[in-house]
């Protein structure tokens, strides 16, 4: 147990100091590029273009080898690089364009000249760092594309057709939005928290549109709307309230993080605390005292159940500790963002309490694992059978999780219904008839055929041979 904490211990520290570290700052990728660089260049030495069957291979190359010398010109993590890559740059069309009519067998020379004066416009913005510009572009291409689509909506019949417009129009229209957000909060393309929510809001509403389209959606389905929606509105928060710093997120994540560790801790105690009795022959010793077997099979069962709220309690301090050094004890003001369905709303909490709150939430599935590790090792009196199984079961709940929309009397398993955490906020259960009350009857009772279980066992239990 000691070698175990102090591990555990070692990997809370560890976790803290590596996701503190810029590994971008730290690693430099110079000369992997080079390496990439030097590959194509010799590639296209073997290539001829003058050859029908090179021909596309080389254009297509010689456009990808000239995006990354461009790519090569400005810093790593620099805005430039960012925005070279992202999609609606239109940089690498516009070099294809160039290599299409230099080296392709249909030149065009109007074509060529117009494509390398928008290349030499592209490469003088991105030099002067006027990001701006290319946003404002982008902006007015987007009403080009709005007008354009209105246009071809008034001739549209077909029902199929119309949908795919106006998912068309949307989607344009939040990406004008995304744009405008960035113009108006000064937030170039980087790396930074807000360019990345800005980003990520926009992915998650594009894919919004296609589930609210679907009004037969499954379980799974329904869940991936609801975590769409909730991405949505938290990176819409983020953006309205102009927030740049996100909180410590492994303490936010405190159960997902050091929850098996917990877990492991906590069976270890309750597998062992009986049967070790029995194991050793220390049983008679204990049943001497002037208490009944119940008192004292009740009192082991109770510092079981203690041990894990021990556990959590110094799991949360070391956290605390190791996160405070590794972030900035600042970083703990910051609040937890989480998107309420029940109100409808956005509502915000300390770290601390969001990671109290979870892991309160999550509290059935420890109890009834060390119950279960207590059960075991009080009927079976061997320790290796009290931890193994609990553990292995553990490990396998997931599998019965992801049955149980299918097979529907899953539904009734425990693992599928100990993990409460999923109808925080408003969230719906794994499956479609779950609800919060379903679910912790479902516990209650499997604690209680236990609880009956190992009770009347050791009641009745002979120790003469022990």
């Amino acid at each position: 147990m000691y070698i175990l904490f102090l591990i555990a211990i070692g990997f809370i520290i560890i976790n803290n100091v590596l996701s503190s570290l810029d590994f971008n700052a730290m690693f430099n990728d110079d000369e992997f590029e080079k390496m990439e660089i030097q590959y194509y260049e010799t590639e296209l030495e073997e290539l001829d273009y003058k050859k029908v069957e090179d021909n596309t291979i080389y254009i297509d190359m010689k456009t990808s080898l000239d995006l990354m010398k461009l790519e090569q010109e400005f810093e790593r993590n620099s805005w430039q690089r960012i925005y070279i890559d992202s999609v609606n740059s239109g940089i690498y069309d516009t070099l294809w364009s160039i290599n299409q009519n230099t080296y392709g067998f249909d030149k065009n020379n109007e074509m060529l000249k117009e494509a390398t004066k928008k290349y030499d416009e592209i490469k003088t913005r991105l030099h002067s760092g006027n990001w701006r510009a290319f946003l404002e572009d982008r902006i007015k291409s987007i009403n080009e594309e709005l007008d354009y689509y209105k246009e071809l909506r008034s001739d549209m019949k077909d029902k199929k057709e119309l949908e795919q417009l106006d998912y068309a129009v949307e989607e344009a229209k939040i990406e004008k939005q995304c744009l405008e957000w960035r113009l108006e909060k000064d937030v170039s393309y980087s790396n930074g928290f807000l360019s990345n929510a800005i980003e990520v809001y926009q992915e998650a509403s594009t894919q919004l549109i296609s589930f609210e389209k679907n009004e037969n959606r499954s379980q799974d389905e329904e869940n991936s709307y609801r975590d769409c929606l909730r991405t949505v509105k938290i990176n819409l928060y983020y953006i309205e309230n102009n927030i740049n710093e996100e909180n410590n997120f492994i303490m936010s994540g405190f159960t997902s993080n050091y929850g098996a560790f917990i877990t492991i801790f906590s069976i270890i105690v309750a597998g062992t605390i009986v049967s070790g009795e029995f194991q050793k022959g220390t049983i008679k010793l204990l049943l001497t005292r002037p208490y009944s077997r119940t008192k004292i099979l009740f009192a082991k069962y109770i510092v079981s159940l203690l041990t894990i709220i021990i556990f959590i309690a110094l799991f949360i301090l070391a956290q605390y500790i190791a996160g405070g050094i590794a972030f900035g004890f600042d970083n703990y003001k910051i609040p937890v963002v989480e998107y309420d369905f029940t109100k409808g709303e956005v509502v915000t909490m300390s770290v601390v309490s969001y990671a109290l709150l979870t892991t309160l939430a999550i509290m059935p599935m420890y109890i009834l694992l060390v119950t279960f590790a207590f059960c075991l090792g009080t009927l079976f009196m061997n320790s290796a059978i009290g931890i193994a199984i609990p553990i292995l079961g553990n490990m396998v709940s997931e599998l019965f999780t992801l049955f149980a929309e299918k097979i529907k009397i899953l539904k009734y398993f425990v693992t599928v219904n100990w993990d409460l955490s999923v109808y925080l906020f408003g969230g719906n259960g794994v499956v479609k008839d779950l609800t919060f009350t379903k679910s912790l009857i479902i516990c209650i009772v499997y604690l209680l055929i236990m609880v009956v279980c190992f009770t009347v066992v050791f009641k009745r239990r002979d120790i003469k041979n022990v």
